[in-house]
């Protein structure tokens, strides 16, 4: 409870829960992360450790995603959770085997209706089951395949090696995933997703089998660079081709991007049989790299 974590370095807290802390005399039960309370009623911190925030959370909580750092957690309440709801990315849920008649709900307000899926549950020897829900990405399929942004949490996972969650191939991640996922924690692109780092998912059996993604949304040449890969053990099977093919044809769908280019070794005959496969052409090579690129048609 009180140890660097792994996945947080943040703690959001809604006033009413924050109090009962107060009541028992605790001003800070988080000293090890950043504490920030939501209130409009408290005039001054009661602890030097305790950010106060009085200003929209949601948009607080948007501009602390931007940021580089860990992941979120919000302990409560329900009416904070309420207001964040939009931006609750992953809800872990522990139910005990003990009934109490009644509780307060995990959100506040009016009914509403948010989609999650499971994605790992322990049972332990209490009899307690703790299990994780995340939200569905947006999807963008393929035949076989479907491409979804790279989140936050995916990426703390990856660089953790966290094989909880979303279930991945033997060979994923690669070194190559890993710099991807350093790469998304720096820079944020939960506005422009489509132009950012994705995941390649095999439908039949849910496995991340690799990733790919634009280096970046297009600029005033309209112009994106792109990579790919996929995990050792699926290579020859096509997957690259067709989730390159799925990337660019999304991509020139957008009306934002008139070129495409990626680079490869000469010494990588798959990768640059894929890039032919996908419809780009040499134009141009150096001592170490062949460029290809792709127009937009009309």
């Amino acid at each position: 409870m009180t140890a660097d974590g792994d996945h947080f370095d943040t703690v959001l807290e809604g006033r009413r829960s924050y109090q009962v802390g107060l009541d028992a005399g605790v001003t800070n039960a988080y000293p090890h992360l950043r504490h920030v309370v939501f209130s409009r009623t408290l005039a001054e911190s009661p602890d030097p450790g305790v950010e106060l925030v009085a200003t929209d959370p949601v948009a607080y909580v948007r501009e602390l995603k931007r940021q580089q750092g860990k992941g979120i957690w919000l302990v409560g309440g329900a009416t904070l959770a309420a207001a964040l709801r939009p931006e609750i990315d992953r809800l872990v849920i522990k139910r005990a085997p003990i009934a109490i008649g009644s509780g307060i709900p995990l959100f506040a307000g009016e009914f509403a209706v948010d989609t999650y899926r499971p994605v790992h549950s322990d049972a332990l020897d209490s009899g307690v089951v703790v299990t994780t829900y995340e939200r569905p990405a947006p999807t963008l399929p393929t035949e076989r395949f479907d491409l979804r942004p790279l989140t936050r949490q995916q990426a703390e996972r990856i660089l953790a090696d966290d094989r909880t969650g979303q279930p991945w191939s033997p060979g994923y991640p690669r070194a190559d995933d890993r710099d991807v996922a350093r790469m998304a924690l720096r820079h944020d692109a939960a506005d422009d997703p489509w132009f950012g780092a994705l995941q390649i998912v095999d439908r039949d059996t849910g496995l991340v089998v690799g990733g790919l993604g634009c280096f970046g949304p297009p600029g005033d040449d309209r112009t994106v660079e792109f990579g790919y890969g996929v995990a050792p053990e699926v290579e020859g099977r096509g997957i690259a081709t067709e989730a390159v093919r799925g990337l660019l044809d999304h991509v020139f769908a957008t009306g934002r991007v008139d070129l495409v280019r990626a680079d490869t070794t000469h010494d990588n005959l798959g990768s640059q049989r894929v890039l032919e496969k996908a419809g780009l052409h040499r134009y141009a090579s150096d001592d170490r790299l062949h460029y290809y690129e792709r127009r937009r048609t009309t």
